[in-house]
């Protein structure tokens, strides 16, 4: 909200602006943590479990959040019949999903379950069903990246570990560059090492941090957490990895964000993912299972 003007599109849109930047750096990068917990065998302890799922809930709440601050940030206000009936949308799209995907998704695998090539109707099912379900939530005017989402929630336990194989393959080899490649593109380099810039840099990056621990250790008051796991929890939230430069990209496809402001949250993305691997790996050093539990 106390952002300087030039860094808003508009004077006008500063609470929209506020509200989208918010939820994009509330988001979390799941594979950064994961891979660490991996790596450690952390996976089957209390704060490895912990960690995964809190990143999943934060994701779902983050994309349907950016639903919302998407339509106020096009309208420019927030308008609350528009938010009412967004909401409504949101609902009724996110119900059919859960309450009929599942059952879709395990007809179409079960008809082609004889198919000679499991592999490949495994990838194609995963396919239809995302550019389905990101269509879908594109005409209601809600986000692609939400139906996308959701295709990967509904498909994730019919996929063989083969299937998933390649279909990481393929994404990490294909998919991943490319759009890598597009976010870098949009980068503005010469306005970001000013000053000003740099100042505005740094405190989003200190928000980003802070406010992802603040709300780790608010979290942690109504449970019998141990600091150790609440310190793991926090570090291993605080990534945001790819996932943030799909919400900055939509910021600045939308217009609410600007090409300075783009590349801040860029640079907060890439600095959170980069130390939040070592400072795990420190932290369960020692098992956090090991230390009593306490209160903060």
């Amino acid at each position: 909200m106390v952002s300087p003007a030039r860094f808003l599109v508009t004077p006008e849109q500063r609470l929209p602006f506020a509200l989208f930047l918010a939820t994009a750096l509330s988001i979390s990068a799941v594979p950064v943590a994961v891979r660490v917990l991996i790596d450690l065998d952390a996976m089957d302890r209390t704060v490895g479990q912990l960690t995964l799922t809190v990143a999943v809930v934060i994701d779902a709440a983050g994309w349907i959040a950016l639903t919302i601050v998407s339509d106020i940030a096009r309208v420019g206000q927030i308008d609350p019949l528009g938010v009412g009936r967004t909401l409504v949308v949101l609902g009724v799209f996110v119900g059919v999903a859960v309450g009929f995907g599942p059952r879709i998704v395990d007809t179409l695998f079960d008809v082609t379950a004889y198919v000679r090539s499991p592999v490949l109707t495994g990838f194609s099912i995963v396919i239809v069903v995302g550019l389905a379900m990101a269509g879908g939530s594109l005409a209601l005017g809600l986000e692609a990246v939400l139906g996308a989402f959701l295709a990967g929630v509904l498909v994730r336990n019919r996929l063989d570990t083969e299937t998933e194989r390649v279909f990481q393959m393929v994404t990490l080899g294909l998919f991943a560059p490319i759009f890598f490649a597009t976010a870098g593109l949009r980068v503005d380099l010469s306005g970001l090492f000013t000053l000003e810039t740099l100042l505005v840099a740094g405190v989003t990056l200190a928000v980003a941090v802070l406010g992802k621990a603040l709300g780790v250790v608010l979290g942690a008051i109504f449970t019998d957490l141990s600091r150790a796991e609440i310190v793991c929890l926090a570090i291993g939230l605080n990534a945001r990895g790819a996932m943030e430069l799909v919400v900055a990209a939509l910021g600045l496809a939308i217009g609410i964000l600007t090409p300075t402001i783009y590349a801040v949250v860029v640079l907060v993305a890439i600095v959170t993912s980069v130390m939040t691997p070592p400072l795990l790996r420190r932290a369960l050093v020692h098992p956090p299972d090991d230390v009593p539990s306490g209160t903060i």
